[in-house]
């Protein structure tokens, strides 16, 4: 019997672009919310958390098979103790400006009616013609569902981490992001869009090992005009915290753990991108 061997040991390396920092408007940032904390609808095991460029053939994909659908995480619960530990990891990181935490948040009375709007969004593809027919013989479903922590929104997912930003470009995307600076008096509004948010394996033999997590995320600062001051790309394909996995199921109980190191990873990555970019920019 064939031993199946998944290790993402294989992607150590991680990958990062700033493609656009403002720093005129960066200087004017006091004070910043993340309103927007997007990730897939079920956190599922990947082979890479980017996803490929092209539909190139990979060795892998038969052992993936084996712990894909095998456990799933939830998706409000991976962003929304994600996004806790995120904040707060920002707190320790001396950007130039003020990230507000949940608990900030719930004091503004407004924020209230922010939160009583629907947090899943269901982004549909307008597909016509042949493009339809072709998406539809391929399999690709023509949605993509994203989840986001407690009390906030979503407004779907990036289908290609390589080439987008952490916006979608809706206009209740943008409507939302308006009224959040009004109303919380903030400066700027932080975005982020991490369709790469998967369990990982670190390694795995036989869907047997060490579970951790992979992201490939999209961060970006929008200001009081509506306009983005930055966007930092970035991944990774596991954290330092480790789960153990048998037969492709990671305990329930400890996935808390690995959410927590998801979102403080994501933080760290961010500010070091983001404080290099800064520097070049100089």
């Amino acid at each position: 019997m064939r031993i199946l061997l998944i290790s993402s040991l294989l992607i150590l390396a991680s990958c990062g672009t700033t493609k656009k920092i403002d720093n005129k408007a960066l200087k004017k940032v006091k004070t910043v919310a993340v309103l927007v904390y997007s990730v897939p609808e079920i956190i599922e095991f990947k082979e890479n958390p980017r996803g490929k460029k092209d539909e190139e053939f990979s060795i892998l994909k038969l052992a993936t098979s084996i712990l894909k659908g095998a456990t799933n995480g939830v998706g409000s619960e991976a962003a929304t103790i994600s996004y806790d530990q995120f904040v707060k990891t920002l707190e320790y990181e001396k950007l130039p400006f003020k990230v507000l935490t949940m608990r900030d948040l719930k004091k503004n009375k407004k924020f209230k009616n922010l939160a009583a709007q629907p947090k899943v969004a269901k982004v549909e593809e307008k597909k016509t013609g042949w493009m339809s027919m072709a998406t539809g013989m391929m399999g690709i479903k023509p949605e993509i569902m994203a989840h986001s922590p407690n009390n906030l929104q979503a407004f779907g997912l990036s289908k290609n981490w390589w080439d987008r930003k952490a916006l979608m470009g809706t206009t209740d995307e943008k409507a939302y992001i308006a009224k959040v600076i009004k109303d919380l008096g903030v400066d700027a509004v932080m975005v982020i869009n991490d369709p790469g948010f998967t369990f990982s394996c670190k390694p795995c033999i036989g869907g047997t090992g060490t579970a951790s997590t992979g992201s490939a995320f999209n961060i970006s600062l929008i200001g009081k005009d509506g306009k983005e001051i930055l966007n930092v790309r970035q991944w990774f394909s596991y954290t330092p915290e480790n789960s153990a996995i048998v037969a492709g199921i990671v305990n329930p109980n400890t996935q808390k753990s690995l959410f927590k190191a998801h979102g403080e990873k994501t933080a760290k990555l961010f500010s070091e991108e983001f404080k290099t970019a800064l520097k070049e920019k100089e």
